[in-house]
C-alpha cells in the first residue's frame, strides 16, 4: 500500500516537473519567435526609413534643382512659346515633387512602431478572449520617436501576458486597464484591475 501511494506522488510530480518544463520551453519558443518577428520588422522598417529619406531629400532634391533651373531658363527664353513650354513643364515638375513628397512622408510614417502597438493590442484582446471580463481599457503612450529593440518589445509583451494571466487566474476582476507609457530612460507598464487587489506595474529600459 505504502509503494502504491509513493509511486502514484512520484508519478504526479514527475508529470507536474514535465508540464513545467514543457511550458518553460513553450516560453523560451514564443520568446524567440517573437525577438525574430520583431527583428524583421525592425529591419524593414529601417529600409522603409532609408529609402524614405532618399526619396524625399536625393529625388526631391533633384526635382527642386530642374524646376529652379527651368525659371532661370524661362526668364532668359525670348520665345513666346518656348515661355509656355517651360511654364509647362515647371508646373509639371511641381506636381511630381509634391507626389514623391507626400509618399515619402507615408513610407517614414509606416515605418513606426504602431505595428507592435498594433500587434500587443491584439494580444491582449486575445488572453482575455475567453475570461469573464467584460471591460478590458488600454492606454498606449508611447513617443513615436522612440525605437524600441526586438529584446524590449519581447520584453513588454511577455509582462504584459504574464500579469494579465495572474488576473485571469486569481483576481475575479471585471474590468482591467492596461496603460503603457514612458519617459526619457523607461518604458512604463501598469495593469490595475477590479478583483482582489492585484495590482502589476512595472518598467521596461528602452534600450
Amino acid at each position: 500500500m505504502i509503494s502504491a501511494v509513493f509511486i502514484f506522488f512520484y508519478i504526479r510530480k514527475k508529470k507536474r516537473q514535465s508540464q513545467k518544463l514543457a511550458q518553460h520551453l513553450k516560453n523560451i519558443t514564443e520568446n524567440e519567435i517573437h525577438k525574430i518577428n520583431y527583428a524583421k520588422q525592425t529591419a524593414v522598417n529601417e529600409l522603409k526609413k532609408k529609402f524614405s529619406l532618399q526619396l524625399h531629400t536625393d529625388i526631391g532634391s533633384a526635382l527642386i534643382a530642374t524646376a529652379n533651373f527651368l525659371k532661370v531658363k524661362r526668364k532668359l527664353e525670348p520665345d513666346v512659346k518656348a515661355i509656355e513650354l517651360w511654364d509647362s513643364l515647371q508646373k509639371e515638375l511641381q506636381k511630381i515633387y509634391t507626389i514623391v513628397r507626400n509618399e515619402s512622408h507615408k513610407i517614414y510614417e509606416s515605418s513606426c512602431d504602431s505595428d507592435f502597438l498594433d500587434e500587443l493590442e491584439k494580444n491582449i484582446q486575445l488572453i482575455f478572449a475567453n475570461s469573464n471580463i467584460i471591460n478590458l481599457q488600454t492606454q498606449f503612450d508611447i513617443s513615436s520617436k522612440i525605437e524600441l529593440l526586438p529584446e524590449t518589445k519581447v520584453s513588454i509583451l511577455m509582462m504584459i501576458k504574464e500579469g494579465c494571466t495572474n488576473i485571469i487566474k486569481y483576481s475575479t476582476a471585471h474590468n482591467v486597464f492596461i496603460k503603457i507609457n514612458n519617459d526619457e530612460n523607461f518604458i512604463h507598464v501598469e495593469i490595475k484591475d477590479d478583483g482582489k487587489k492585484i495590482f502589476f506595474q512595472t518598467s521596461a529600459n528602452k534600450e
